[in-house]
């Protein structure tokens, strides 16, 4: 009777094993088409918003301009650069409202992200910010670890980096030694680390003149909206 029931067991675990390959592949075939349908609904409305957007402001700012020489052409390019300015923050609030609709998948793994990390790190100093909020555990530690790759440093080997402005300081001294092994024609045993200084290059005058402001208006390291860079919020 074993031999029996052993042979009797193989159809069901491979049955159990299809129907398992079948619903993952389902599911993720339901997750690629929901970013499909995402994607593009996304794309659709920014693209209709904005030339919206647009197409007002030109038809205001030329009523505006009619009696300014190439008033015309002034409109087109204030439009242009409102509508270019807008381009962001009106992509994010779009994408983030279709998420909540046609990708779950994302916006809740961003939600999870979000509140995943609620354990107060009790190593000093345990507000660094100064903000009354406290150190995360799981925010220092990624922290530490990216560092410690960087400097070369072995797992623990991380005191003086707990501190902000101390490992600034780390990483400053650690760029400034291989800065200078190299100058020096890579003579001796190299320091430890894979950082470099970084000397940004200057730009022409006239190139700063149109460039500074738009990147000051458009552009975010941290992603925040226009009205939270206005007001100074994070």
């Amino acid at each position: 009777m074993r031999p029996n029931n052993a042979k009797a067991q193989i159809p069901t675990h491979l049955g159990s094993a299809s129907c398992a390959a079948v619903a993952g592949k389902s599911t993720h075939r339901r997750g690629l088409l929901d970013r499909l349908i995402s994607r593009t609904l996304s794309w659709a409305i920014l693209s209709g918003v904005l030339l919206g957007v647009f197409a007002a402001l030109v038809v205001g700012l030329q009523a505006v301009l009619h009696d300014v020489t190439q008033g015309q052409t002034l409109a087109v390019a204030a439009s242009t650069l409102i509508a270019f300015a807008l381009f962001q923050p009106v992509r994010r609030r779009v994408q983030h409202a279709v998420d909540r609709r046609f990708d779950r998948a994302r916006y809740d793994s961003e939600l999870t992200a979000a509140v995943l990390d609620d354990t107060r790190d009790t190593r000093d100093p345990v507000d660094p910010a100064g903000r009354g909020d406290g150190a995360r555990v799981f925010a220092r530690d990624l922290r530490l670890q990216l560092m410690r790759e960087h400097l070369d440093r072995a797992p623990g080997d991380d005191a003086d980096l707990l501190d902000p402005h101390d490992a600034v300081a780390a990483m400053e001294i650690a760029a400034t030694a291989l800065d200078r092994w190299h100058r020096g024609g890579r003579v001796g045993p190299r320091p430890p680390g894979q950082l470099r200084t970084h000397d940004p290059e200057r730009m022409p005058r006239v190139t700063r003149l149109w460039a500074t402001p738009l990147y000051r208006v458009i552009y975010d390291p941290d992603g925040r909206s226009l009205p939270d860079r206005w007001r100074g919020r994070w």
